[in-house]
């Protein structure tokens, strides 16, 4: 059903590391210590074969025959590797704009100084970040968006991490199994040249609840399950849209949690609404709505 394009590109590996971690680069023996958390890589493929053959090689380990040669071949040993999120483009300083994009994300740091940049042209003081939370592909657009870049971003989902309350918990856990069918809907959607929109509705015979149905399966769970995570997933990226990367500490704080229908209603209000209720609640205040059921964002 899929094949990444054999164009020139930009890309980002996506790793997960569960627990604190030593790693020995290259055989001059340096090591660094990695946090566990979520770790961003972003590079590019404009030799022969484009992103399709570029980014077949993350996908194997030194067991599989790989040769080891950049630094993050060796993260890769150690890290399991969990989204690959690419756009096919021959401009060269895409990669830089991206990673600028990554510096950007909440809380995202730089562990080692020139990691995947020791060669880079535009001084970027990385290529490769960790972020504590799993990083979000609609905050990311909307950090694309503000700096005037393309955000025609896809996503390959690769291997889950095993799911613990360190991971995700909650309704961050629900975003993210709706958030995986929104990306896998927005790649096909573009392979079969049809405009998104004829992929909005969930009813039956249309494609979109072919593709949930595939979804559900293959991650053997249920479609009125995994339809409840999409219309929340959908919410939430609202919300990013129009309040930005502020949203997603404020609906999964778990000192301060908030409730799913609350959640789903405030997405349907007005975007100066969400942006002030947000603004408010992530100031550690309670501003006030009027008292319309429909749209009461309450906090727990």
């Amino acid at each position: 059903m899929h094949s990444i394009s054999k164009s020139p590109g930009v890309y980002v590996l996506v790793f997960y590391l569960s627990r604190k971690t030593a790693i020995t680069f290259d055989r001059k023996g340096a090591q660094h210590k990695f946090l566990p958390g979520w770790y961003l890589y972003v590079g590019s493929a404009c030799g022969p074969g484009g992103l399709d053959r570029r980014l077949t090689r993350p996908k194997r380990q030194r067991n599989d025959g790989k040769r080891m040669h950049w630094n993050v071949d060796y993260f890769r040993e150690r890290a399991l590797l969990c989204e690959i999120w690419y756009s096919a483009n021959a401009d060269s300083n895409v990669e830089h704009q991206w990673a600028k994009a990554l510096m950007e994300l909440p809380s995202a740091t730089a562990p080692v100084a020139k990691f995947g940049a020791s060669d880079c042209r535009a001084k970027c003081p990385s290529h490769f970040f960790h972020a504590p939370d799993r990083p979000s592909t609609a905050v990311f657009r909307k950090t694309l968006a503000s700096r005037s870049c393309s955000t025609e971003v896809f996503v390959e989902f690769i291997k889950e991490p095993r799911r613990t309350k360190k991971v995700e918990c909650g309704l961050q856990r629900e975003y993210f199994d709706g958030r995986r069918f929104l990306e896998l809907r927005r790649r096909v959607a573009t392979e079969s040249k049809s405009p998104l929109c004829e992929w909005s509705s969930l009813a039956k015979h249309c494609p979109a609840r072919q593709l949930a149905e595939q979804i559900a399966t293959q991650t053997k769970t249920s479609f009125p399950k995994l339809k409840r995570a999409i219309q929340f997933a959908t919410a939430v990226d609202s919300l990013i849209e129009h309040c930005g990367e502020s949203v997603l500490p404020v609906l999964f704080d778990p000192v301060r949690p908030q409730s799913r229908v609350a959640v789903l209603r405030l997405s349907r209000t007005s975007d100066v609404r969400q942006r002030h209720r947000i603004n408010g609640v992530s100031r550690g205040g309670s501003d006030p709505l009027p008292h319309n059921p429909t749209i009461r964002f309450s906090i727990r």
